[in-house]
């Protein structure tokens, strides 16, 4: 499922991922 969208929005798009990782990581401890 690929859709266009600008590069900015992709980046964010990444750094929400690895946000929601850490968040994830921190509960877990």
């Amino acid at each position: 499922m690929r859709t266009r969208r600008p590069i900015t929005e992709k980046k964010r798009g990444k750094e929400e991922e690895k946000a929601m990782r850490r968040t994830c990581l921190a509960s877990r401890t």
